[in-house]
């Protein structure tokens, strides 16, 4: 009868669709969905209503037809598929199309929808990082550090982020700074020759010295100041490890070079702050 004719069609449309994008032939994959999604009444098997939507914007994504794969996704979140990539997907749309409202609205529901998906996680720290939300990112990477705890480079990215965070919370300052150090160290403990764990932590110790010299600039007592320079001379030795070694593996670093100077000069080693301030002049 024409109601099982008409099913057998719509069977055909998805099966194709299917088919041919499993072929990488998108472009027939895409008319096919259409095809079931436009006769389709979509209470009616719902399940292959919702993938039809979700691979025919895949396969308009891979066609660079932004918008319409925009639409699919849209529609077939209300499916509820248990497709996390849907959310992840769609949100590098907008982000791309510079939508960060959306973005953020999709990677949220999706946050809510699987929680504790990987990629959908790391999707969402790095859009969030794409908009400098540094502070929504923070629960995300700590979230998944808990799960994935000796993932390298996350831990890195998670350094980032406190870095950034410990000059936005008025009072966590000191706390950040242990939280960077402890991810820096994590890394370096799997891998010593890491550049960028490395680098980063010796200049965050650094910065942590300097910002100690820049208070004693201020109104304070003789033993408060003797205190501030002993500590800070202490991050100075405590950083100069790791600069050195950054800077082995990059000598023409200039703010590694730098900092080295910095030190050298703070410990009185002024052969070692001539080199590092010739190796500078060649530089310029």
């Amino acid at each position: 009868d024409c109601s099982s004719l008409s099913q057998y069609l719509l069977t055909t449309y998805f099966n194709d669709g299917v088919n041919a994008f499993n072929e990488g032939n998108y472009q027939v994959a895409g008319t096919q969905f259409d095809q079931y999604i436009e006769k389709q009444i979509p209470e009616i098997g719902a399940d292959t209503y919702g993938n039809a939507l979700f691979y025919g914007g895949l396969a308009a994504e891979y066609l660079n037809q932004k918008q319409k794969a925009i639409q699919r996704y849209e529609e077939a979140i209300s499916y509820h598929l248990p497709e996390p990539s849907l959310y992840s997907q769609l949100a590098y749309l907008y982000e791309s199309a510079g939508d960060q409202a959306n973005a953020v609205r999709v990677l949220d529901q999706g946050g809510d929808r699987f929680p504790e998906d990987p990629d959908l996680m790391i999707a969402r720290v790095n859009i969030y990082l794409g908009f400098e939300k540094y502070l929504a990112a923070e629960p995300i990477v700590d979230k998944y550090l808990q799960l994935f705890p000796d993932d390298k480079e996350v831990l890195l990215v998670a350094g980032t982020i406190y870095q950034h965070n410990k000059n936005l919370k008025s009072g966590s300052k000191d706390s950040y700074m242990e939280k960077c150090k402890e991810v820096y160290l994590k890394e370096l403990n799997s891998d010593p020759e890491n550049y960028l764990a490395n680098y980063n932590l010796g200049i965050l110790i650094f910065n942590q010295a300097v910002d100690m010299v820049k208070l004693s600039e201020y109104d304070i007592t003789i033993n408060n100041l003797d205190e501030l320079i002993n500590t800070s001379n202490q991050l100075f030795q405590e950083a100069l490890p790791y600069i050195e070694k950054a800077n082995m593996m990059k000598p023409n670093n200039r703010n590694a070079l730098y900092a080295l100077a910095g030190i050298y000069y703070s410990m009185d080693e002024k052969g070692r702050l001539n080199e590092i301030e010739r190796k500078l002049q060649m530089l310029n």
